[in-house]
């Protein structure tokens, strides 16, 4: 399990890093001369001092020194303020690169990925995971790389007057090494809990985020404290949990080295009376080990990082290697007149049952189908297959001969304008809504899509017009006003098909009868799919089709229907007395 994170942790620097090379090897390359200005020159001139300039009371000399060193500790910070600079920017720019790929593979990904993963899990892999990883680069980039190079470069020193002290330092520092190393892999596995938690976590923030209003309407906001209570209690114990093997590296770290510090001292003040060293050499070795418990600092840092960053990149790139499950098609061609053909289609969503089960009908191009059926009898499903969100169990579904498993799925979309059942509306302009940000959109084009989705009233209501900012989620739109500004967005987009996916439920019943003559008007050559739960908005379609339980029972007109299929005369006979009681109490 550690070898296999440890290579994860390796794939993703090595797919990421290639790009930041140049100012790595810039940071690396003015750390080291910081490290040589510090440890070789500055303490070099101290040695001076010490001998030639203290001994032989020597002024000129130690000021001369003095001089030295506080040039070369401006040296040092022009370094430092290099360094600083080149690893944030490659620090920056390698988590700029992650996060990207991973919106991007996000977009690729189908609904039944989605749900694989779940959208708060999402979340946490491109924000958290990454701030995982960024904290580590950023620490391999300053404080650590500079420990490497001052332990090398302090031992090399040390080893160089005594040997023998240079031996006691290694002793502690291996000493040092091992345990944390062992502390740091105790911890391995729960931090791949803490990120469950924090998962879990999010998924709940969403939902009392999301579920507000509903909230409120059903006064559960206790039961929903309760439950944030909860959840937030445990991923406090679970951090306890982990930090409880870490929070003793440092401490124990600073006594192994402070031991060190005492043997050095012993051994040293032997070797100072036998003539072996110099009292200079024996400071300028205590200076040597305070400078290297100083850098040592870092090292319970990076023990405390490594776990944590070999679950992040686990996740990240389980993500990044997920091959989308409907990136299947490769051809950019066959769709001509819209002409669409369902053929014994059956789809279950992943561990449970069909939803739908060989569906077969034809929409025929240039003209209207309906899709009429209760509630949960798999109307958008099936919408969803037509644009290839989801992956089809069974059957095929092919559009003017060609089957949808064959085309490239951003060819398919291009040639599908669609209003979806649950709106979506952006923060931005009226029109950059209406155009969904693309600017080969017309004017005139524009404007006839405004007609028929009687949206013109809204536009003309508000005082920028197409101008006119809405607010995030349409805060500032009421839920009419945003289900016509979606429906204007998929009469502006120029395509062969056209799919309203109960687009027209939250529509009086003046407004949808000027939207449903819109449609026919701008839309009479076009294939269009009108799915609805109301007989009144379909009654009119070319062909309706009926489906309950997932299973097409009936396909026709309106007259004929009412004549043949039972489920579709009892959804009639149902709205009829419903509108006819509501006509009563008026």
């Amino acid at each position: 399990m550690i070898l296999e994170r440890v290579n994860i942790v390796l794939r993703l620097f090595k797919r990421y890093i290639k790009k930041q090379v140049p100012a790595v090897l810039v940071n690396f390359l003015f750390l080291g001369i910081q490290v040589y200005i510090q440890t070789f020159l500055i303490l070099r001139e101290m040695k001076t001092i010490l001998d030639q300039g203290v001994a032989a009371g020597n002024m000129d000399l130690i000021v001369k020194s003095c001089v030295k060193m506080a040039s070369f500790t401006v040296l040092a910070i022009l370094c430092t303020a290099v360094t600083s600079y080149m690893s944030a920017r490659a620090v920056a720019g390698f988590v700029e690169e992650v996060r990207e790929d991973c919106i991007r593979k996000i977009f690729s990904l189908s609904p039944q990925d989605m749900l694989r993963f779940g959208s708060s899990s999402l979340v946490t892999r491109i924000m958290s995971d990454t701030r995982q990883v960024q904290l580590l680069l950023i620490n391999l980039c300053r404080s650590s790389m500079m420990a490497f190079f001052v332990v090398i470069s302090m031992l090399i020193l040390i080893f160089m007057i005594s040997p023998g002290l240079g031996t006691v330092v290694l002793a502690a520092v291996s000493a040092a090494a091992v345990f944390m190393t062992n502390r740091g892999l105790r911890v391995q596995q729960t931090f791949g809990h803490i990120e469950k938690l924090t998962d879990r976590m999010n998924l709940l923030f969403r939902e009392k985020l999301v579920g507000t209003r509903t909230i409120r309407a059903f006064r559960n906001e206790t039961l929903e404290e309760e439950k944030m209570a909860a959840a937030n209690a445990e991923l406090f114990k679970a951090y306890i949990e982990v930090n409880k093997p870490t929070n003793f590296l440092t401490p124990i770290t600073l006594v192994i080295m402070n031991w060190a510090v005492i043997a050095v001292y012993l051994i040293g003040a032997v070797q100072l009376q036998h003539s072996l060293v110099s009292m200079s050499d024996l400071l300028l070795i205590f200076n040597y080990i305070a400078y290297f418990i100083t850098a040592l600092t870092v090292v319970p840092v990076l023990a405390n990082l490594f776990p944590k960053v070999g679950v992040a990149s686990s996740r990240i790139m389980e993500l990044l290697d997920t091959v989308p499950t409907r990136e299947t098609g490769t051809e950019a061609a066959g769709i001509t007149e819209g002409g669409i053909e369902f053929r014994d289609v059956t789809f279950g969503y992943s561990g449970t049952e069909q939803v739908l089960s060989q569906i077969s009908f034809c929409a025929e191009a240039g003209k209207t189908t309906a899709i009429i059926g209760a509630t949960g009898s798999g109307k958008t499903t099936l919408m969803n297959l037509l644009q290839g969100l989801y992956q089809l169990t069974n059957g095929d579904i092919l559009i003017d001969g060609v089957s949808i498993r064959r085309m490239d799925p951003a060819y398919l979309r291009r040639n599908i304008s669609y209003a979806p059942q649950k709106l979506q509306v952006f923060q931005d302009t009226l029109r950059a809504n209406i155009t969904a940000f693309s600017d080969s959109i017309s004017e005139d084009r524009i404007r006839r899509a405004l007609q028929a989705s009687n949206c013109d009233e809204v536009v003309n209501r508000k005082p920028q017009k197409l101008d006119f900012q809405v607010a995030q989620n349409g805060l500032n739109l009421t839920g009419g006003q945003k289900q016509r500004l979606s429906l204007a967005r998929a009469f502006a987009k120029e395509a062969p098909i056209y799919v309203f996916d109960d687009a027209l439920s939250a529509l009086d019943a003046r407004t949808e009868q000027t939207v449903r003559s819109g449609m026919r008007t701008m839309l009479a050559s076009r294939t269009v799919l009108l799915v609805s739960q109301k007989i009144s908005t379909v009654h009119d379609a070319d062909r309706i089709v009926v489906l309950d339980n997932g299973r097409v029972v009936g396909i026709g007109t309106h007259e004929s229907l009412l004549k043949t299929c039972c489920e579709y005369q009892e959804i009639y006979r149902i709205q009829c007395y419903s509108e006819e009681a509501h006509s009563e109490k008026e």
